[in-house]
């Protein structure tokens, strides 16, 4: 005969299941599936056509760089994003170090952190993202490499930060004693290029040969 096992933990958050007239519940309030089915049943009662099962899926499918972007956080968006999610593997692990380690300027980490203290926990309950990414481990000996100006070697600076960073390089808003390489392609004096003058980084004319000698290395 087969043996029925009643389960303890809920299979979609693996919350301890509560057992009320011989019924189970998950008491979870950020769990998965139940806030899949309030968002179903928010859009169907509001008629809103189209926002079925197979379009929350995407929802919370949708990675932390891309959820990041769209949430207005102002100075957060595409480049700043990817660049915090390359470095942390969910949510709750962006604080003041970590958008240090990603490169973050003051003005970008001072609003992202501001959003996460006083905006996200009052939403965050309701939203149908697991907030989370698959990291790249950032080695410590990485190359710290900040881009002024517009580029002549790429069409689009994301482009080359996508080419930076899966070469290995770490990407920073500003220049600082501990950058490594400022890329300039554009040639004008701006200010920093002045700090990097002041601190002897190495400025570079041309990605591509940056990105070549990283390879013959």
């Amino acid at each position: 005969m087969l043996k029925i096992e009643i389960p303890t933990t809920c299979p979609s958050c693996g919350y301890l299941l509560e057992t009320v007239n011989e019924q189970l519940f998950c008491r979870n309030t950020a769990c998965d599936a139940q806030l899949g089915k309030k968002l179903e049943h928010f859009c169907k009662v509001l008629q809103i056509k189209g926002f079925g099962p197979k379009t929350i899926e995407k929802l919370k499918s949708a990675d932390l760089a891309t959820v990041l972007a769209s949430f207005s956080i102002p100075l957060v968006g595409g480049t700043a994003s990817g660049k915090i999610a390359a470095v942390v593997s969910s949510i709750e692990e962006i604080n003041q170090e970590t958008c240090k380690i990603a490169g973050l300027g003051e003005k970008v980490t001072a609003n992202l952190l501001n959003w996460i203290n006083t905006e996200y926990p009052e939403m965050k309950e309701f939203l149908p993202f697991s907030f989370k990414t698959k990291k790249t481990v950032v080695s410590a000996d990485s190359k710290r490499v900040c881009i002024t100006g517009k580029l002549k070697s790429f069409k689009k600076k994301a482009d080359a930060e996508s080419i930076l960073a899966a070469a290995g390089f770490t990407l920073v808003d500003s220049v600082t004693k501990t950058t490594d390489y400022l890329v300039d392609e554009e040639g004008k004096m701006s200010s920093k290029r002045e700090k990097a003058v002041q601190y002897g980084i190495t400025i570079i004319t041309d990605l591509n040969d940056l990105l070549k000698e990283n390879k013959n290395d």
